[in-house]
């Protein structure tokens, strides 16, 4: 429950609150693995949270084990939590590369998962508009949004679309 509380105010929170929840978040991940030993599951969950909140090696060792175990081929719905957990994450680092890598995963994730699981793909789409936005590709973000108003209207990521997504703690900038 730790893990989805700390999620929730990383999406909803200021900038500076990323950094009290990455030391958190290093501290709780092996509070689980003394808890429930290397679960799969709970150990996923753990780096998809910790590829957005953690300090920046956190976050590149969370993102290096997200995409191992995308390499195994995880269920389909592992994937795309993976994905869409990817996406954020590279979206708020502080370079630009780094962002264009997030907005690929992003559209990855929207493109595989829309039949399966479109409420993700919905997120991961909306995550790329803001990136793009964030970016000043405006003509991006545009085709993003457009794309993710004619495939899911009502979708409840609608309402972020004029939000960007808050950089990485830990980075220049």
């Amino acid at each position: 429950l730790d893990l989805y509380s700390d999620a929730a105010r990383a999406e909803l929170a200021d900038p500076d609150t990323h950094t009290s929840l990455g030391a958190r978040h290093d501290g709780l991940r092996l509070e689980l693995v003394r808890a429930f030993g290397r679960d799969e599951a709970i150990m996923t969950l753990a780096d998809a949270v910790g590829a957005v909140v953690g300090n920046p090696e956190t976050r590149d060792a969370c993102r290096t084990r997200l995409r191992a175990l995308i390499a195994r081929r995880p269920p389909d719905w592992t994937a795309a939590w993976c994905g869409l957990a990817l996406g954020r994450s590279l979206a708020r680092e502080h370079e630009p590369d780094q962002q264009r890598l997030g907005i690929v995963e992003s559209l990855d994730t929207a493109l595989r998962r829309a039949a399966d699981h479109p409420t993700l793909a919905g997120l991961a789409l909306a995550d790329a508009a803001r990136a793009a936005r964030a970016l000043g590709d405006t003509d991006a973000a545009r085709t993003f949004e457009s794309e993710f108003n004619a495939r899911y209207p009502g979708h409840p990521a609608a309402d972020t679309l004029d939000a960007d997504p808050q950089p990485a703690q830990g980075t220049a900038g």
